[in-house]
């Protein structure tokens, strides 16, 4: 546990430092997200020692039993138990990258001012990424001090977070609209002063505000950073950049980002081919804090009072809240009971979200824990900042404080029916996400389509990890299919052309 605790440590120092409302600077949040970083390099580097070492252990304990000399048993018996050891050590630490990648979502949250319109284009389509090293890291840091020190925006580095996945740094300020860039480092060369680091930062879609800050189009940077005096960036030079695919995918991804950022609130933006319907949602503004959020707030602060607490909600959904001091021992996969235990059970029977009818119960549940141990994070606010006492926040840190929420989608298909959708249970062992399926009938010039609506993945998450409250929920799925109906005449057009 002595890795466990040191790491988690040096996690609670980084965030006790981030919110303390005593200095709420630039300079500050800029500290802490090169700290992060410092952090989250260390236990990339953590997990690629401890591979290195089983490997090793492995090969060693291959040899020697092929070998079979002397007390080689005894041999093989001692390096599995050290590899036991490494194991352990290599899931902690893979849980405080993953939980510290939390803490950079927690600072995108934060510097985007809770504005999920300009985060969620962002999000799409990539996976998390480990952290560039070396001459790529250091040209990246390097690139994101010069723009600021220019009055771009306080930039937020990609690769620290789960969410922000297209691009490599978003400059944000203020209400001013957002930079997403691409950063290339060529080279780095030993001078005088330091070293100088050869880049080329690529943006589309964002060309006005580039070039109305005095940047000229298709050339690498030129600025040199004034916060660390060993790094600085080569005076610009006109660079002709080769159109690899993996470089036109970033380009196209970051103009769907654009659009994306730029469209209404309650609109739908298309992606790719209208044929396939692939569409990003971007969400109506429903309020900073609702019911449902101060409740689930209200019952952690009960939980850490009684250990238990619970709620019912909308006649649909079970908070539920935990808190125990043995959860802090280790990561909560290891010490936090069945989600099913006594208690929670008597309140799923004894509550009003489950019918008698069985066959139209089905129940999607989530937690607060299983937030803080996915590396692909849903397009919801972690838990770090929560609007609750520190030392509430701190014990959620560590485990010790959590909350589940159940839901019992029959619920949402009895709403949904109710407005005129036809919406169904989804059973089946393979499937992610919200099981739940809707679908609405529209006519057009005398032929009637269905429209399915396919993806409830993030509204689900919506539910459980945002704590949406059944209107809104029913609401959303109104906006996306009017969205899918002012797209229907383009699809069909579209279809018609190909035959």
């Amino acid at each position: 546990m002595a890795v466990y605790q040191e790491v988690m440590n040096s996690l609670e120092q980084l965030f006790q430092t981030l919110i303390k409302e005593d200095d709420a600077s630039v300079e500050k949040l800029w500290r802490i997200e090169r700290e992060l970083i410092t952090l989250q390099l260390q236990f990339e580097s953590s997990l690629a020692s401890g591979r290195a070492s089983q490997k090793n252990k492995a090969t060693k304990i291959k040899h020697l039993a092929q070998a079979r000399e002397n007390d080689w048993k005894a041999a093989i018996r001692l390096l599995q138990h050290e590899q036991k050891q490494v194991k352990t050590d290599m899931l902690f630490y893979a849980y405080a990258l993953n939980l510290s990648r939390a803490l950079g979502d927690a600072l995108a949250w934060l510097c985007f001012d809770m504005n999920e319109q300009l985060m969620a284009p962002l999000a799409q389509n990539q996976s998390a990424r480990v952290l560039p090293d070396g001459k790529s890291l250091k040209g990246m840091l390097a690139v994101a001090e010069a723009l600021a020190n220019k009055g771009v925006g306080f930039p937020l580095l990609h690769d620290a977070t789960r969410i922000l996945r297209i691009g490599d740094i978003t400059f944000v300020q203020g209400d001013k609209e957002p930079l997403t860039v691409e950063v290339k480092t060529h080279s780095a060369t030993p001078t005088e002063r330091g070293i100088t680091y050869d880049t080329t930062v690529a943006t589309v879609g964002y060309l006005d505000k580039w070039q109305s800050l005095g940047f000229p189009v298709d050339v690498s940077l030129s600025a040199e950073t004034q916060g660390d005096p060993q790094d600085s960036v080569a005076p610009a030079k006109v660079r002709r950049i080769r159109a690899s695919s993996r470089f036109s995918r970033q380009m196209h991804r970051m103009a769907l980002a654009f659009e994306g950022q730029s469209i209404e609130r309650t609109k739908l933006v298309k992606i790719g081919d209208p044929l396939d319907q692939e569409i990003i949602m971007v969400r109506e503004d429903l309020g900073e804090e609702d019911y449902h959020r101060l409740a689930m707030y209200a019952l952690l602060a009960e939980a850490k009072q009684k250990g238990y607490a619970s709620i019912t909600v909308d006649g649909a959904f079970l908070y539920v809240a935990m808190y125990s001091d043995s959860f802090g021992n280790g990561p909560w996969w290891e010490n936090f009971t069945s989600i099913f235990n006594p208690q929670t059970r008597k309140d799923l029977n004894s509550n009003s979200i489950l019918y008698e009818d069985e066959t139209l119960n089905l129940l999607y549940y989530g937690s607060s824990w299983s937030l803080m141990s996915v590396t692909e994070a849903p397009m919801v606010r972690p838990f770090f900042i929560y609007r609750l006492d520190n030392e509430l926040l701190i014990d959620m840190l560590y485990g010790r404080l959590g909350c589940y929420v159940f839901v019992n989608v029959g619920r949402l298909v009895e709403v949904l029916r109710d407005r005129g959708f036809d919406a169904r249970l989804r059973h089946s062992s393979r499937s992610t996400g919200l099981p739940l399926e809707v679908e609405t009938t529209v006519s057009l010039d005398s032929e009637s389509f269905i429209i399915n609506l396919g993806s409830l993945h993030d509204l689900g998450w919506k539910i459980i990890y945002d704590y949406l409250s059944l209107d809104a929920f029913v609401k959303l799925v109104c906006t996306m299919s009017d969205g899918m109906k002012e797209l229907l005449p383009e699809i069909t057009s579209r279809r018609d052309l190909a035959g």
